[in-house]
């Protein structure tokens, strides 16, 4: 799985990590309860930072091994650099980063995802976009609603069985929760509002991606997120959502 990132062509400058980050211990789990509570904390408060700064919504269970001598900005943007400090020669244990991200999960900061699924949604933007239908925009749509459908089937199947799985797969990465979906809600109620677009009906594509949402914090919002944020303003009675009679995908979302 690889970690999703929304981009922009604005150039960040390296993340600040706190001092924390080049102690080595931190990168061990420690026995003391106390101490490993806090341990977590610090985990959390740390992968929270780091993808709000890079707009990072997903990260992956497995730890990239070797070294990064380039020091680039796409691994730091990739997350890659995230669990293992090369400077002071310390990488996390997977069991240990399971833990960290259990935690999260039970706190509501994050939530588990497939990362087989996550994968597909990559290789299906690849392989449109280099096919070239009607439009590059009209792929890009068509990519982004499968995709959204695709985690609707998996948040379906989880709800019949209580959230469980056996699949390793479906424990394989996180969606990090640096907003909350309520918050993500709100923010593109605002949006509507402050724009006069109420009863405007948008794809999910536009509604994240669209010209007009560039310079909103929404922009780029993971599909799997989106799911959640949708189902929040359907509950609010802030948007209805429309399908496609013949697919059965989300056609659009009116906004009310």
């Amino acid at each position: 799985m690889t970690t999703t990132a929304s981009t922009t062509d604005t150039e960040l400058a390296p993340f600040p990590f706190p001092k924390i980050y080049n102690y080595p211990p931190f990168f061990t789990r420690q026995v003391n309860d106390r101490t490993w509570h806090a341990q977590l904390l610090n985990w959390a408060e740390l992968i929270l930072a780091y993808c709000r700064y890079y707009r990072l919504f997903t990260l992956d269970l497995k730890i990239p091994t070797g070294t990064s001598s380039d020091n680039s900005s796409k691994n730091e943007r990739s997350g890659e650099l995230l669990f293992r400090n090369d400077k002071i020669g310390r990488t996390l244990k997977e069991e240990m980063l399971r833990e960290i991200f259990e935690y999260m999960v039970s706190n509501g900061l994050a939530m588990w995802i497939d990362g087989e699924i996550d994968k597909k949604l990559l290789d299906d933007d690849t392989s449109i976009n280099k096919t070239g239908g009607d439009s590059d925009e009209d792929d890009e749509d068509n990519a982004y609603e499968r995709a959204y459908a695709r985690y609707e089937q998996q948040h379906h199947k989880q709800q019949k069985s209580s959230g469980k799985s056996n699949s390793a797969a479906a424990k394989s990465g996180i969606i990090v929760y640096w907003r909350r979906p309520q918050e993500w809600a709100t923010l593109i109620t605002d949006w509507v509002d402050e724009t006069g677009q109420n009863g405007s009906v948008f794809t999910l594509y536009e509604l994240v991606s669209g010209d007009a949402v560039q310079r909103q914090e929404f922009r780029g919002l993971h599909p799997a997120v989106l799911l959640q944020v949708v189902d929040v303003l359907v509950r609010r009675g802030r948007a209805s959502v429309m399908k496609d009679s013949s697919t059965g995908l989300v056609a659009g979302l009116k906004m009310l």
